[in-house]
C-alpha cells in the first residue's frame, strides 16, 4: 500500500492552483478583479474565514493576527500564500504552471497552463511546486 504524504504537503498539492492564483494576482493587481470573484464564490461555498484572511492581505496586511480563528488547513493555505509573495519572482520566459486539482470551487479540475515565474521549467519532467510551496 502507498503511503501518504504529510498532512501539510497534501494541503499544499490539493490547493497548489488556488494558492497559485492569489499570488500571482498579488503581484499583478491587474488580476485582482478575477480573484475578487473567485474570493465571493469561495466565500458563498463555506470559506468565509480564509477569504477574511485573504482581503486582509489583499489589503497589506501581513502581521499574525490574521491567523487568528483559521483552521489548520486554511491556516496552511495563508502561509503558503505568504511565502509566495515574500519570494522574489523570476523571469516568466520558459516557466510554466503544473497543472493541479484545487477544490475551491473557481478552479475545481481545472487543468489550464498558465505563465507563471515560480514553477518548474517548463523543460523539466519534475511535478515539484516552488520552493515556497513545499
Amino acid at each position: 500500500m502507498a503511503q501518504l504524504p504529510p498532512a501539510v504537503e497534501q494541503v499544499l498539492r490539493v490547493h497548489a492552483a488556488f494558492i497559485h492564483t492569489v499570488v500571482n494576482a498579488l503581484r499583478d493587481r491587474s488580476q485582482l478583479p478575477e480573484l475578487m470573484k473567485q474570493l465571493d464564490a469561495a466565500e458563498q461555498a463555506g470559506w468565509a474565514r480564509l477569504v477574511g484572511a485573504l482581503r486582509h492581505v489583499i489589503d497589506g496586511r501581513r502581521d499574525p493576527s490574521i491567523k487568528l480563528g483559521l483552521d489548520e488547513e486554511d491556516g496552511i493555505l495563508l502561509d503558503a500564500i505568504l511565502r509566495g509573495l515574500a519570494a522574489t519572482p523570476r523571469s516568466s520566459s520558459g516557466w510554466t504552471r503544473k497543472t493541479a486539482s484545487c477544490s475551491m470551487p473557481s478552479c475545481a479540475g481545472s487543468t489550464t497552463l498558465r505563465p507563471c515565474r515560480l514553477w518548474t521549467p517548463a523543460r523539466t519532467a519534475a511535478p515539484l511546486p516552488p520552493a515556497w510551496l513545499r
